[in-house]
């Protein structure tokens, strides 16, 4: 079984390293790393060395990755680099289904008949499937699970993908994959990590953690001059901090004997031109770097005063040699990250304002076969190596008229794209906003928020917000000096952030506010930098900020503010004697009940009132904000649900939060808590299994909130305890272990602490479960459900917190919000 299904195929008889294929083979053979990572500059080698040692593996499956050519990864949708890993799985099982019938995707679907695999997301996965094209299938047949007894089947179209366009079908995905890692012995390779995005890092790792001691992992890492070494000693760090045994091999570049055997077997026609050798040897020793693919493009045109210059690039070169309408067609390729669907590429160069390019084939056959810059592979154009993108933008001043010309089009054909209903499926929609933001972040940063704005919908799904925020510092650099007349700007994106828990970025766009004048004293901005410093756990600041505003003979509406802010401070830092003190000054404030802070003041009543009263008031402020604000009705409704949850019904809970879903489904601002929410609602159900598996990876993959991921692990190790399935215990006791070292919330180290203790009970381990025990004792006071359990105590105002042994947390809201800011 050494047959390999790469997305892109290297020569393996370009060159051959014996040392390095040594060292590989005694580390996978005895088992000396979990993970080995091969580093070297682009066009060392590294893919054909990997290539060569799978065909060396004689036991165990070979499966090899190829990802995207370019050495970036802030330009691709989150699980972007999980679909590629997916999509080879499911390639080389289909092809291989013979010898490997249980690794199919089609039988993991059809025989893995649980709640986890959700019939919406299988769908969505399937939902780019033709099955008309049969000529063109590579006979993969897929089944459409529907949970039902039956299913469709569909064959894999040519493209060779499937689109795992929401979290849900990436968690089907990542199961996939598990299943594939638990049940064989698989020896995979990826090519380009640096390409990876966030969501498919976090999953990789729990990849990589379980097929530790069975499957193996070898990475592929390509340097860069400006950053060096040091992105790729954080990715080690990463791994190494879950007690992976990571392995990192720096490839070094060709030396001349065997650059010059490689070049005599790809070339064999140049053996006897003494001339070229002499030159070949100049330019390898004084401008090689020992990259291969640069000379190889050597051999394509060389001249004895140009190798001479210090400049000289061959790859460069060749490129120079095209004409301008290849020119311009690769600069479309390499705008898009080195690779490109085909009929995309056609209707993009064919539909420009002015027609640009009117002999197209030929321009396409030339980049092919004449100067093989590109490949053709699965109805997708790609760059042929990275070399090629790294001399393109090396050369951007003499080929920047290609650029802007590529960008004008572009820009004008995915404007269209995003603008109008009749270009069908949403993902094109949501290919056009990404390629926007990333072109006008470097053509017209002006355009930034007006793309972030249509963008609001795949945030959090498919984007993360921390790279929306990298954007958002590209366009602050533009509007430098005048920020006053951008305010309204500065103010979305500040509400952006807080939103999406990025606090700490808040906190810097406010400070961006505050510096306007007219803005200084701004009750709104006041409210979140509040909110901000509270969210951080710096409660004592956030309670000073409030205290000298009230100093400031404010207003009774400015007062009711401040007091509301206040109640979340004391109650984070269990000061009910200042919560009620806060109480008590907002209801003697004249007809406190019309302000429209009411709503809040009702949904605050959770944190000082017993639960079951406290009920009848939050749902109350549901109803204040119902039709007027959806972010403060979806947060009463979170609250409420909690509230109803711990209470007496959980059925209730489920629906409110499934309200607050459909409330949601433009923003994805609670993405993390409805599923944590969800979440927890089985686990006091007692439905313990894949469901909540599901639902906790998926909070895991929206949360920017330290306190949150600190629960959903958690919850997550103690549901394996009790459906069984531990495989990835290790991994997530290592996680819990450092966020529980940094937590500061009391309230939450006596809930994690606690339900330590009892896993750690529960399964032999006695000093751990008393190192444990203590910590809990001492925390006790900050959380009254732990405080019950420890003394074998119920609470018969929430009742459904004491079905089970352990404490099932909830997240919820004690800050003050806005949405009608201006």
């Amino acid at each position: 079984m050494n047959d390999l299904i790469p997305t892109r195929l290297s020569n393996d008889n370009m060159v051959d390293r014996e040392y390095e294929t040594n060292f590989i083979m005694d580390v996978i053979n005895n088992k000396m790393a979990d993970l080995l990572i091969i580093y070297s500059e682009s066009g060392i080698g590294k893919s054909t060395l990997t290539n060569r040692i799978l065909k060396l593996i004689s036991q165990g499956i070979p499966v090899c990755v190829r990802t995207m050519p370019e050495n970036i990864s802030d330009s691709y949708t989150e699980g972007n680099y999980l679909t590629r890993v997916f999509n080879c799985f499911v390639s080389f099982f289909s092809i291989n289904k013979e010898n490997y019938p249980k690794c199919t995707f089609d039988y993991y679907i059809s025989h893995n008949k649980n709640t986890a695999i959700k019939k919406e997301a299988l769908e969505e996965l399937l939902s780019h499937i033709s099955p008309d094209n049969l000529a063109a299938s590579s006979g993969l047949a897929v089944g459409k699970y529907i949970i039902s007894r039956f299913s469709r089947i569909y064959e894999y179209n040519s493209a060779n993908r499937l689109t795992l366009s929401t979290k849900d079908s990436m968690l089907i995905a990542h199961e996939y994959i598990k299943y594939i890692l638990k049940n064989q012995k698989v020896y995979v390779c990826i090519d380009n990590l640096q390409n990876i995005d966030l969501y498919s890092l976090s999953l990789l790792t729990e990849w990589v953690t379980i097929a530790a001691g069975n499957s193996f992992f070898m990475l592929e890492y390509t340097i860069n001059k400006e950053n060096g070494t040091a992105p790729l000693l954080e990715f080690t760090k990463l791994f190494q901090n879950l007690d992976l045994d990571v392995q990192l091999l720096p490839l070094n570049g060709l030396d001349l004997e065997n650059a010059l055997e490689a070049l005599k077997k790809v070339h064999p026609d140049l053996k006897d031109n003494q001339r070229f050798f002499d030159e070949f040897k100049i330019y390898f020793l004084h401008h090689s770097n020992g990259n291969m693919q640069k000379l190889l493009d050597f051999t394509f045109q060389y001249n004895a005063e140009s190798i001479l210059k210090k400049s000289y690039d061959p790859t460069y070169e060749k490129i120079y040699m095209l004409s301008p309408n290849s020119k311009y067609i690769l600069s479309v390729i390499v705008m898009h990250g080195g690779e490109i669907e085909k009929n995309l590429l056609r209707h993009i160069i064919l539909s420009a304002l002015s027609p640009m390019v009117l002999d197209y084939e030929k321009q396409i056959q030339d980049l092919l076969y004449k100067y093989e810059l590109l490949t053709d592979e699965n109805d997708i154009f790609l760059i042929r190596h990275a070399s090629i993108t790294d001399a393109w933008r090396n050369h951007s001043q003499e080929l920047k008229k290609y650029d802007l010309l590529a960008y004008k089009n572009c820009s004008a054909y995915y404007g269209q794209v995003a603008d109008s209903n009749s270009f069908g499926a949403k993902e094109n929609v949501e290919q056009a906003l990404l390629f926007l933001l990333r072109v006008h972040s470097q053509y017209g940063p002006e355009q930034i928020i007006k793309v972030v704005e249509k963008m609001k919908y795949i945030v959090s799904e498919r984007i993360r917000p921390e790279n929306i925020f990298e954007y958002y510092l590209i366009f602050l650099n533009y509007i430098q000096g005048k920020e006053a007349e951008y305010a309204n700007s500065l103010y979305e994106m500040m509400l952006f952030c807080f939103h999406h828990g990025l606090f700490k970025n808040c906190l810097f766009l406010i400070q961006k506010l505050e510096e306007i004048p007219s803005e200084e004293k701004n009750i709104i901005v006041f409210i979140y930098k509040v909110n901000c410093i509270e969210y951080l756990e710096l409660h004592e600041d956030a309670i000073r900020l409030c205290e000298e505003r009230l100093k400031e003979k404010t207003g009774e509406h400015e007062a009711y503010i401040c007091y509301l802010l206040l109640m979340g401070c004391h109650r984070s830092l269990n000061n009910m004697e200042q919560v009620l003190h806060c109480v008590k000054r907002i209801k003697g404030i004249p007809e406190y009940a019309k302000y429209d802070e009411y709503g809040i003041f009702l949904r605050l009543s959770e944190i000082y009132m017993e639960r079951k009263r406290a009920i009848p008031f939050v749902k109350e402020s549901i109803l204040h904000y119902k039709g007027k604000s959806k972010i403060l009705e979806a947060k009463s409704r979170i609250t409420y649900s909690f509230l109803l949850a711990v209470t007496n019904d959980l059925e209730t809970a489920k629906t409110e939060l499934e309200a607050v879903e459909t409330l949601d489904k433009q923003t994805h601002y609670w993405d993390s808590i409805i599923s944590l929410n969800k979440a927890s609602i089985l686990l006091l159900q007692q439905k313990f299994g894949q469901e909540v598996t599901a639902l906790l990876k998926k909070a895991e993959l929206s949360t920017n909130s330290s306190f949150d991921l600190l629960l959903i692990l958690t919850l997550q190790l103690l549901n394996n305890l009790e459906s069984g399935e531990r495989d990835n215990d290790a991994y997530l006791l290592k996680r819990i272990s450092r966020l529980l070292s940094h937590e500061s919330d009391k309230h939450l180290i006596a809930l994690v602490s606690y339900d330590l203790y009892l896993y750690f009970s529960k399964t032999g381990y006695p000093d751990k479960a008393e190192e444990y025990l203590a910590i809990a004792e001492k925390t006790q006071d900050y959380n009254h459900t732990v405080h019950c359990h420890l003394h074998h105590k119920s609470d018969p105002g929430t009742p459904n917190l004491f079905v089970t042994d352990w404490c099932i947390g909830f997240t919820f809201f004690w800050n003050v919000d806005y949405e009608n800011y201006r």
